[in-house]
């Protein structure tokens, strides 16, 4: 967990505006009274499929555990860098079972680090009566919008409460194929941070993972061969030291696909020049 003005202090100290999404929670429930046991939050593309999913402990003594309303979770960066699209998110609070869901929706600003604010209302768990589509329950009980149009940018003037005040701030880097670098980003823990991949999906393949500066998941080299007949590379199975001999075979097995005119041992598909 971080503070926003932990959060400000990482978009502040990238050598290129980011591009993100801050999710924010806020709520009149009491973390520290029982009420709660965990928040579980699921983030969706565009195109609603699922691009990750965390789930935050309430008021225990865990790193990652929320003690405090509001809380900064975690940011979002748009896939392949595109700041047109748009990213939603659904937030339910947990006692026993999930108590409701809040969904919010919104897009990204580019070069701009923006806030979406959640707020659970104890009200939402009354509710009787879903709220129509394109709608979801409200601050008051009451349904509104689920899109939440022009977000504010993250202030980090403003104090907030800190989830786990004797914790530093969690932060996730993505190394993509084809020279794409992806965060900082917050995530609470290594598997929310590994859950990331999709981030990577137009360049190909997560190349390697850090979580708070240590490497959590690092993409194993692999051999390719590119065909004189071919546009690309097509990875073959080989050890690094039988990757030209296992190349040549590769592309002399059918004579269309030409004779070998290079071999690489990496963990990424190499670009074809």
């Amino acid at each position: 967990m971080a503070t926003l003005a932990a959060l400000g202090a990482l978009a502040a100290g990238c050598a290129q505006p980011r591009t993100q999404i801050v999710v924010r929670l806020d709520s009149d429930y009491s973390p520290i009274a029982g009420e709660l046991s965990s928040i579980e939050v699921v983030v969706r593309s565009q195109d609603a499929q699922e691009r990750s999913r965390y789930s935050f402990s309430v008021g225990t003594s865990e790193a990652t555990a929320i003690r405090g309303f509001p809380v900064e979770l975690f940011a979002i960066e748009p896939l392949g860098g595109d700041a047109t699209r748009v990213t939603s998110v659904e937030v339910s609070p947990v006692q026993g079972q999930r108590l409701f869901t809040v969904r919010a929706s919104a897009s990204f600003q580019r070069g701009r680090t923006t806030v979406l604010t959640v707020y659970l209302s104890r009200a939402c768990a009354a509710q009787t009566t879903p709220c129509p589509s394109g709608q979801t329950c409200g601050r008051d009980g009451a349904c509104t919008s689920v899109d939440r149009g022009p977000l504010p940018e993250l202030d980090a003037s403003i104090a907030t409460v800190d989830a786990a005040a004797d914790a530093q701030p969690a932060t996730c880097v993505l190394q993509c194929c084809r020279g794409r670098t992806v965060g900082p980003l917050l995530a609470p823990s290594e598997e929310s941070c590994r859950s990331l991949y999709p981030t990577c999906a137009d360049y190909g393949f997560v190349r390697s993972t850090t979580f708070n500066g240590a490497v959590v998941y690092a993409r194993d080299e692999r051999c390719w061969a590119k065909c004189a007949n071919r546009m690309a590379f097509h990875e073959v199975t080989a050890t690094m030291s039988s990757c030209a001999t296992e190349a040549a075979r590769y592309c002399a097995t059918n004579a269309d696909r030409g004779p070998l005119q290079r071999s690489e041992w990496n963990a990424c598909e190499p670009f074809a020049l």
